[in-house]
């Protein structure tokens, strides 16, 4: 039984990365097709949040939340760019 078991866990961990990978390769040819997709921040500014406190995300100068979504999107472009798989 216990052998059974591991077949399962491993037929499921195998169509998971095939569904993944075919994922992927549809997205990219959608974005073929479509162009990129891209993403549009906007901020909307009150008058009561005009001249915020400084706080420990925008103290630096920079905003930490940016530096860590940027380093994110690195480590992904970089796993994507080294990961093609062939599903016959």
């Amino acid at each position: 039984m216990g052998a059974s078991v591991l077949g399962n866990i491993g037929s499921t961990i195998a169509q998971g990365m095939a569904f993944g990978t075919n994922s992927a390769v549809a997205h990219k040819a959608v974005d073929a097709v479509m162009g990129p997709r891209t993403i549009q921040h906007e901020t909307v500014v009150s008058e009561a949040a005009a001249a915020p406190e400084p706080t420990a995300t925008t103290m630096g100068g920079s905003d930490a939340c940016s530096i860590k979504s940027k380093a994110f999107q690195d480590m992904c472009l970089t796993l994507i760019s080294h990961c093609w798989f062939v599903v016959v």
